[in-house]
Order: structure tokens, then C-alpha cells, then sequence
């Protein structure tokens, strides 16, 4: 009878010690939760934080609006166009598809009217009594460019180089440096006011495989038969992501109308005529190339967006061959584009999105922002996932303490970390405890 009462009082307290154990660990989950959920926080928003910071290309709105207090908004559309197995500068189509210089000045003088009209009405709200911007200030701003891949050559010492560098060619017109801000190594990028039409800015590659230094302004480089004046070289961006996208490759950026003018060379050995004249010029591969004939592969613009989303519809009403029911541009609303909202838009897209965004080539800017959302989608749903969890966590851990001051307060303990094992009563040795028998 003895041994049973020992046992019985042995298998009690390990009871009660096992109960204790755990209680504890209950009590404190709430706490390694909350903590799990802080780190998840900080992890992620940093996390968001090192994918957008360097995507500059998508902050042109921001750039704009500085510190006037109006609300700008970063748009653009890409169109399609003939691309030609050789690399030279793709063809315009059709106005129902595609974009050339003529489309341009076209968009130009819609939004122009859009814009003046929205100010006339006060921003398109009910106060009508705002005056309209001075015609001499600009409230708003563009640019556009296309791209081919050509051969180039350095000259050194008046000698040509006999090595060609096969690299991406950039035409641009417009405010392309706000939109497209480089880091400059030297020199300066094409300026929009001084307009040179046989300079040329190198990348930090392209330069280095030419001339092997970055300090390279005043040199002379070779296109064809054409001579351009290197007036700068930039740093293009070196995310890993951006890498992917492709902005590790040779590129040269010259002014549009030099990349049809080039284009239209019958070889890139052969001689040009007067580029007074080059409309007249046979281009390379299929088709011809003229000034109005090669394709803007993009036009963006920022415009004024007083009230949410607007500034994109008045692109969209401003390219009158454009068709909602056709989608026969892309369009891409570059503000706020990696916000958890915006995002969530991707998240949730149907095929028909994927199908549309498989039908058009992407500059290598618009590449490496539609990676970035996906890695962002990613973090922006670690990041909501830890905040629901640190919510939950701390309530719960509010409630744990309240539960704790309670038992403390029955018990007339003001120590707040007593165990359930010290809470029980002592059981005298060899004594056999009351056990209630179920």
C-alpha cells in the first residue's frame, strides 16, 4: 500500500511539473510571435525598400514635381513596330499599332489641349475660379526614343580601328535624361537645348571596350561612315536585376533623327549622302527608313494628375488610334507602380494580362520594373503576413499579462512570474493526495 502511495505521489508531482512546463511555454508564445513577426517586418520592408530605391527610370514624376505641391503622374505607351533581323532601327507600321514622329506631334497638341483645359476648369474640380498656367511655363513633359543595334568603331589618333563593337544604339528625343537619370563618369548627356546632331554618349562598357577609359569626352567614334563627338559617358544601373534586364550591354544614345539618318545607310561601310536629303535614302534590310518613317518605340510623359489615374486617360485620349477593345498599345502607369495596391492588381491578373504583355518587346528600364514587382509582390506579402501575425501577437501577449496580474492578485503574490508548480500546495511526504476518481 505504502509503494502505491509513493508512485501515486511521484506520478503527481511529474503531472504537475509537466503542466507547469507547459504553461510556460503557452505564455510565452505569444512573445516569440511577436518577436518572429517584428523581424518579418523589418526583413521585408527592407527588402521592399533595397528593390525600388534603384529604379530610377519610374520616379520621373517625382523628379518633376520637386517641391511645387502638385500632383504629377508618370505615364507612357509602347508600341509595335517592324523589327529587322539585321539591327537597324524598326519601321512604323500603322497608325493602329504603331508610333512615329508624326503621332508624336499629334499627342503633343491633344494633351496640350486636355492640360490647358483642365486648368481653365481649375484642375477639373469645382473651382473654376483657378487661372490657367502661364503659356510660357510648362506644366508638363516628354520625351520618346527608339532603339536599333549597330557596329561601332573608335578613331584614335585620326586612325580608324579596325575592331568593331556590335552595341545597342538609342535614339531620344524630348526630356529623355529625366526619365532615363544616369550617373555621369564625364562629360554631360545630350542636351535638349544645345542640339549637336553628331554627338554621342557611351556607356561605362561600351566605352571601356573602345578606349579603355571612362574619360574619353572630345573623342571621335565611327557608326557606318558617319563621325559622332563622344560628349559624355554614363553609368547605367547595376542591380542584379537590372543585369538581368539587360542593361549590362554596349549602348550608345545619339539624337532620334540620327538614328533614322544612320539607318538609312545601305551598309555600315558605305558612304552617306547629303542628311539633308536622307528621306529619300534606301535603309537597310527591308523597307525604307526616313525621318517619319522609323518607329518610336516609346513615348512617356509626365503630366499633371490632379485628380487619381487621370493623367493616364488623357494619354490614352490623346492617341486617338488607340481602341480599348483592340489593347494595340501597351500602356504603362509608372507612379506609384510598386505599391502594395498596384501590385495587387498583377497578383490578381487574369491571362489575357500575361497574353497582352507577352505581344510587345520592353526596354531593358521597363524589363527590370516588371521583375521588380514580382520580387515585390513577394515581400509585400511578407510583409502583410507579419503585420496580421504581430497584431494577433500582441493582443494576445496583452491578454497573457492581463491573465498573469489576475492569478497574481488572487493569490496575493505581487511577483507576476510565479509558476503553476509553486502555486500548488505541498504534499507531505508519504501523505496520498485527494484525487477525485472520474
Amino acid at each position: 500500500m505504502k509503494v502505491k502511495a509513493n508512485a501515486l505521489r511521484i506520478t503527481t508531482e511529474a503531472g504537475l511539473k509537466t503542466s507547469g512546463f507547459f504553461r510556460k511555454v503557452f505564455r510565452t508564445l505569444p512573445f516569440v510571435f511577436a518577436a518572429a513577426a517584428l523581424l518579418g517586418i523589418i526583413l521585408s520592408s527592407i527588402q521592399i525598400s533595397l528593390l525600388t530605391e534603384p529604379q530610377y527610370d519610374q520616379f520621373a514624376a517625382e523628379r518633376w514635381e520637386g517641391d511645387t505641391g502638385k500632383s504629377y503622374r508618370q505615364v507612357s505607351v509602347i508600341s509595335r513596330g517592324q523589327h529587322r533581323t539585321d539591327g537597324a532601327p524598326p519601321l512604323f507600321l500603322d497608325a493602329g499599332s504603331s508610333l512615329n514622329k508624326n503621332s508624336v506631334i499629334e499627342i503633343r497638341g491633344a494633351l496640350d489641349t486636355l492640360i490647358s483645359a483642365s486648368a481653365i476648369q481649375g484642375d477639373r474640380t469645382i473651382q473654376p475660379t483657378i487661372p490657367a498656367e502661364p503659356s510660357d511655363i510648362r506644366t508638363w513633359v516628354d520625351a520618346y526614343y527608339s532603339e536599333a543595334r549597330m557596329s561601332i568603331r573608335a578613331i584614335v589618333n585620326e586612325t580608324e580601328m579596325s575592331e568593331t563593337v556590335n552595341s545597342e544604339v538609342t535614339g531620344v528625343a524630348g526630356n529623355y535624361y529625366l526619365f532615363h537619370p544616369r550617373r555621369i563618369l564625364s562629360g554631360s548627356f545630350l542636351s535638349e537645348e544645345r542640339f549637336d546632331p553628331q554627338s554621342i554618349v557611351l556607356n561605362e562598357q561600351l566605352a571601356w571596350l573602345l578606349f579603355k577609359s571612362n574619360d574619353i569626352e572630345g573623342r571621335t567614334v565611327l557608326i557606318g561612315s558617319r563621325k559622332y563627338n563622344v560628349v559624355g559617358v554614363v553609368a547605367e544601373p547595376d542591380a542584379k536585376i537590372d543585369i538581368a534586364a539587360g542593361f549590362d550591354s554596349p549602348r550608345a544614345y545619339i539624337y532620334f533623327d540620327e538614328l533614322a539618318f544612320i539607318g538609312a545607310s545601305p551598309s555600315d561601310n558605305g558612304s552617306f549622302t547629303d542628311r539633308e536629303n536622307f528621306d529619300f535614302m534606301p535603309g537597310k534590310g527591308e523597307g525604307e527608313i526616313t525621318a517619319d518613317s522609323l518607329l518610336v518605340f516609346c513615348y512617356e510623359a509626365v503630366l499633371p494628375d490632379p485628380i487619381d489615374g487621370i493623367a493616364l486617360n488623357d494619354l490614352k485620349d490623346a492617341l486617338t488610334t488607340y481602341s480599348p477593345n483592340d489593347e494595340n498599345f501597351y500602356f504603362v502607369d509608372h507612379t506609384g507602380r510598386f505599391g502594395v495596391i498596384s501590385l495587387a492588381k498583377h497578383f490578381f491578373s487574369n491571362d489575357e494580362d500575361l497574353i497582352l504583355r507577352s505581344k510587345y518587346a520592353y526596354p531593358p528600364s521597363e524589363i527590370s520594373a516588371q521583375i521588380t514587382e514580382k520580387h515585390l509582390t513577394s515581400w509585400w506579402i511578407v510583409l502583410l503576413i507579419a503585420t496580421l501575425f504581430a497584431i494577433i501577437s500582441a493582443l494576445a501577449s496583452v491578454l497573457t499579462i492581463l491573465r498573469l496580474r489576475s492569478d497574481s492578485s488572487k493569490s496575493g503574490n505581487p511577483d507576476l512570474t510565479v509558476t503553476e508548480e509553486e502555486s500548488q500546495p505541498t504534499i507531505a511526504k508519504g501523505s496520498v493526495p485527494n484525487i477525485r476518481r472520474v
